[in-house]
């Protein structure tokens, strides 16, 4: 009977020389860390591929979870049995409001009179007459004359002539506003614009570093075209702003102008700053 004779390569390999050399060890342990790495890599691939599909799982069965819990029945509890003798409040039925009353004009049918009896006829002022009123408008100071006599006209008339009398001050008027819409026959217009943008200099730290563009400044005209106040608007830089401001007041406006009079209101002004 013929034996079969297993001989491992390592062994035969290794035979004529020294097994204790480490090359003989870690070829006897390669086949065994092979494995291991081989088993560990397919343990950390499964959990990658398995963790997302794990979670998912988890949150389907959660939310059947609270699917189920909403879709319960909720247990109510039985109502109290009714008590036949006790009477039931009497139900008042009132009358619903009536309705708002809408706002009616009344009709005054026209009284018919004699042409002779009849009051004068009255007009509205045509715009061309205001034109030609405006005209007559003064842009000089005048001084009044110092022989003048004293205006009275506000001293109350329960004065006894014996103790000082406080004359009312003059009702203040009150500012419009720099956002509102005020409608005006004629808005305020500078007289002199262009002898200020003369005058207006290019800072030379904006010019230098080529800043340019438009700023815009909201002026407040009074009833004298005289500037009160202002707002900066817009500016490409707060230099250029600067320089407008130490100017703006000097302007004079032709005042703005509604229902015929001179009123106070808001006007924009742009000053442009262009590099040649």
């Amino acid at each position: 009977m013929k034996q079969v004779i297993i001989a491992d390569l390592d062994e035969i390999v290794f035979r004529p020389r020294n097994k204790e050399y480490g090359a003989y060890v870690l070829r006897k342990a390669s086949r065994r860390s092979t494995l291991a790495a081989f088993v560990i890599g397919v343990g950390v691939l499964g959990m990658l591929i398995g963790a997302p599909l794990l979670a998912d799982w988890i949150s389907r069965q959660v939310r059947e979870a609270e699917l189920q819990l909403k879709e319960a029945e909720a247990k109510l509890t039985e109502p109290p049995p009714l008590n036949k003798d006790e009477k039931l409040p009497e139900q008042i039925n009132e009358p619903p409001p009536p309705p708002p009353k809408r706002s009616e004009v009344q009709f005054i049918p026209p009284e018919v009179v004699k042409h002779e009896e009849a009051p004068p006829e009255q007009t509205i002022v045509e715009v061309q007459k205001l034109d030609t009123m405006k005209a007559d408008i003064s842009d000089k100071n005048v001084k009044g004359s110092d022989d003048a006599p004293p205006d009275i006209s506000l001293v109350e008339s329960k004065g006894t002539g014996t103790k000082p009398v406080e004359v009312a001050p003059p009702p203040k008027e009150e500012e419009p506003d720099p956002n509102a819409f005020i409608q005006v026959e004629q808005q305020p217009a500078p007289v002199n614009l262009d002898d200020i943008k003369r005058k207006i200099e290019y800072p030379a730290m904006c010019k230098e570093a080529g800043i340019q563009g438009k700023v815009f400044i909201r002026i407040l005209v009074n009833k004298e075209g005289i500037p009160e106040k202002h707002i900066v608007q817009k500016t490409p830089h707060p230099l250029l702003a600067e320089e407008c401001l130490k100017h703006i007041y000097n302007l004079r406006f032709k005042p703005g102008i509604q229902a015929g009079k001179p009123i106070k209101v808001w006007v924009s002004i742009p000053f442009d700053f262009k590099l040649k």
